[in-house]
């Protein structure tokens, strides 16, 4: 490697340092967790004590865990090294988000020859809230996007040079990622696509080929959906059932996807200045574009093409958001195509992007002014990604994040229940938040509304009469959460006032405990 490529490589090498540091000032008061960061801790546990891979549901029954197995096996590997799985998250997380700068960035200048851009493009994702916000909590998503990202990369690598050991390292990386989460389902089928018509094999050995690539990779998801179906006596945690996707699924998504490019931020004097110079420096940009059939095409261009990856990179993200679809549609009406379940897409999107504008640059002569309007517009748009990374840092940093937040570990509410005696059964809308906290196994309170298929629960009142029997029988109590306001499909505290003869207990400010009167 030339002296020149070592130095532009170390350039992206800074980037991914300056966020491996940026994540762990911003998780300083721990890693954040929510309701899903709860169950796979716990899982983690009861694998370190022997109980293997089972969860504690609402009914206070553990079960056979059905969902992805990689991420909670990750955590009890910390803990076997006596590494709380939480810390030992944090920094793999930190170093995951670094990995993630990294290896965009080398993509980048690897298909465009552009040390410029592969900083533009590392520079965003340093900087992107999305990509903070999802590298700062103990959830599948971080290593999921480094996973789906080098498995791209290898299965290009392998179609452009046909390896025996980049055609298993593929395939290996996809099955990892298949296992973090089920989203990595496309990400095979991706691979397979780009291998049947992308490779310049013949049809004989790109049959094997491809036959390789999918035993690999789905193999060890077809080995644990035969363990979820023999100890579960299901394939999947999801029932299969119709309920269509619908327009208020659909616009939710399309105002993110905007979002990222068009950042919606508050309009303030320096605001407006990054807007001018964006819109102004895009007009023109977008004018000599356009125009490029009357400028004097470069020779030694003409027959560039976009690279390899790129078409990967398109491929996965149509079949991402099919499979989003199909999942809404058939196993999880709950599933909201937020910017957690769509932010696998953002760094593909990003890189794809870059190396389409790249390729399409390089057929015409860049005159000086165009030159000067598209630095103008890369730096407008850093620039505008940069003050909005920095505001979120600045806020996230104070308090911490989820349940590990500052406000969580000092609630008023939770220190009342560490007082309650340890026979006490414990009925809550927020049961995971109790059991982070306190270490105690906690009820969830019947729903109304079955949330993955958005239909009534008509075992609800049946469901209310049983919690009653369960609280005077264990001299139990109701603990209801303020600060849990996004399950609406539970009823409310002044519902259950009404329908059941509970007396107060103790009110606090983020809550209340109730216990059921004879």
């Amino acid at each position: 490697m030339s002296e020149q490529k070592t130095s532009n490589l170390l350039l992206i090498v800074l980037l991914a340092v300056i966020g491996i540091i940026v994540l762990l000032f911003t998780t300083r008061f721990g890693i954040g967790v929510d309701p899903d960061s709860v169950a796979y801790v716990a899982v983690s546990r009861n694998l370190l004590t022997g109980h293997g891979l089972r969860e504690l549901d609402y009914c206070g029954n553990f079960r056979p865990f059905t969902k992805h197995p990689l991420f909670p096996v990750l955590l009890s590997i910390f803990g076997i090294f006596g590494i709380d799985p939480l810390i030992g998250d944090r920094f793999c997380n930190a170093f995951i988000f670094g990995a993630n700068i990294f290896l965009a960035g080398y993509m980048i200048r690897k298909y465009t020859g552009s040390i410029w851009n592969s900083i533009f493009g590392s520079f965003l994702i340093l900087t992107s809230t999305d990509m903070l916000n999802f590298h700062c909590w103990a959830m599948t998503e971080p290593i999921f996007l480094f996973l789906s990202l080098l498995a791209l990369y290898l299965v290009s690598a392998y179609i452009e040079h046909p390896k025996g050991v980049l055609l298993f390292a593929s395939s290996s990386v996809s099955a990892l990622a298949v296992l973090t989460r089920y989203a990595g389902v496309p990400l095979v089928i991706t691979g397979i696509i780009g291998i049947f018509f992308l490779s310049k094999r013949t049809h004989r050995r790109k049959s094997t080929d491809i036959f390789i690539f999918a035993a690999i990779s789905f193999l060890p998801l077809a080995v644990w959906l035969l363990r979820n179906f023999c100890v579960a006596g299901r394939f999947l945690y999801r029932p299969l059932l119709f309920h269509p996707i619908t327009y208020g699924h659909i616009k939710p998504a399309s105002d993110i996807l905007a979002g990222w490019f068009l950042l919606k931020i508050s309009p303030d004097i320096a605001t407006k200045v990054f807007k001018t110079l964006i819109l102004a420096s895009l007009l023109f940009f977008s004018i000599m574009l356009f125009q490029y059939k009357k400028a004097r095409i470069r020779s030694d261009t003409v027959k560039q093409r976009l690279a390899l990856l790129p078409y990967l990179l398109i491929l996965f993200i149509f079949f991402y958001g099919l499979f989003l679809i199909i999942a809404i549609s058939f196993f999880d009406a709950s599933v909201a195509l937020n910017r957690r379940f769509l932010s696998p897409i953002f760094i593909p999107g990003l890189i794809f992007i870059i190396c389409l504008i790249n390729s399409r640059l390089r057929l015409i002569k860049q005159t000086g002014a165009f030159k000067v309007a598209s630095v103008l517009f890369y730096l407008s748009f850093a620039g505008l990604y940069l003050r909005s990374g920095i505001d979120w840092v600045s806020v996230k940093s104070r308090d911490g994040m989820g349940y590990a937040s500052r406000k969580w570990k000092k609630s008023e509410i939770i220190r009342q229940v560490k007082s309650l005696p340890r026979e006490a059964a414990i009925y809550s809308n927020g049961p995971d938040a109790i059991y982070f906290l306190t270490g105690r196994p906690t009820l969830m309170i019947p729903a109304k509304v079955i949330s993955v298929r958005k239909e009534i629960n008509y075992s609800y009142l049946s469901g209310i009469t049983e919690m009653e029997k369960k609280i005077k029988g264990r001299k139990g109590v109701l603990v209801y959460l303020n600060k849990i306001a996004w399950r609406r499909y539970l009823p409310s505290e002044g519902e259950l006032e009404k329908i059941l003869p509970i007396r107060l207990v103790v009110r606090c400010a983020d809550g209340a405990i109730y216990e059921i009167t004879e």
